[in-house]
């Protein structure tokens, strides 16, 4: 993300409204979502937080959020005032550098948070889908259904480098079934986003378990715990 305290989102939505938009005819601004991946995830909370009353549904795609690597990235420091973050005096956003869980507490929306077994994010996920309870769809995808080789991600950002180190009791382990949702090639991911969004805005049918999730079913979370004595990713930071 550029951004992490929603600016970049409220201007893209501000986009949308102006009349002098040659696409605002095709713009239904009653049907609006707030999403981010990884980083991302934080972006929209924020975006969220700034527009709660046009925010229709939020979603979060293994966020980077509730866990404390991902709360200090998200301050955004070294690249203040040029791109938004939650940094100290450095934003407008109402959300503080300690209070994605309490902006999420706070939202009145439905929410869809995806993760993978072994997502290297998978302990933020898991606090995100507690604190959203009834209004929040987790959907889980089996490792076995991810293609670990991220192609994508390793063609196209410098992320590539780092997913050699992506081996039990590093700090990054988790970290391709992380980008692996992303890169989706076989749409595993995309399938249950899409049919989240049919549900909430256009009478679609419920969203549904499948084959791909763990346990085949809805709201089923990840096993096991993140692997000590690297503490970066473990949940254990929110107000």
């Amino acid at each position: 993300a550029v951004t992490t305290d929603g600016s970049n989102l409220a201007l893209a939505l501000s986009y949308a409204k102006d009349d002098q938009n040659q696409w605002m005819e095709r713009a239904d601004l009653s049907k609006v979502a707030m999403a981010g991946f990884s980083m991302g995830a934080a972006e929209a909370i924020n975006a969220q937080a700034r527009l709660p009353s046009e925010t229709k549904a939020l979603l979060l795609l293994s966020p980077s959020i509730l866990v404390p690597a991902a709360n200090v990235i998200a301050w955004n420091c070294c690249l203040q005032p040029i791109t938004g973050g939650q940094c100290f005096l450095c934003s407008d956003t109402p959300v503080g550098p300690c209070g994605t869980g309490q902006a999420i507490r706070q939202s009145a929306v439905p929410a869809f948070v995806l993760s993978s077994e072994n997502d290297m994010l998978r302990s933020g996920v898991s606090r995100a889908a507690d604190i959203l309870g009834e209004r929040g769809t987790l959907v889980t995808i089996k490792e076995s259904a991810l293609d670990l080789s991220t192609p994508v991600t390793r063609a196209t950002t410098s992320w590539g480098a780092f997913l050699v180190a992506d081996c039990y009791g590093s700090p990054l382990y988790g970290a391709s079934r992380h980008f692996a949702l992303a890169d989706d090639v076989d749409a595993v991911s995309s399938a249950p986003v899409a049919a989240f969004l049919k549900q909430q805005f256009c009478g679609g049918a419920p969203l549904q378990g499948s084959d791909t999730m763990v346990e085949g079913r809805l709201n089923s979370k990840a096993a096991g715990s993140l692997c000590a004595p690297f503490p970066l990713f473990v949940s254990c930071f929110e107000s």
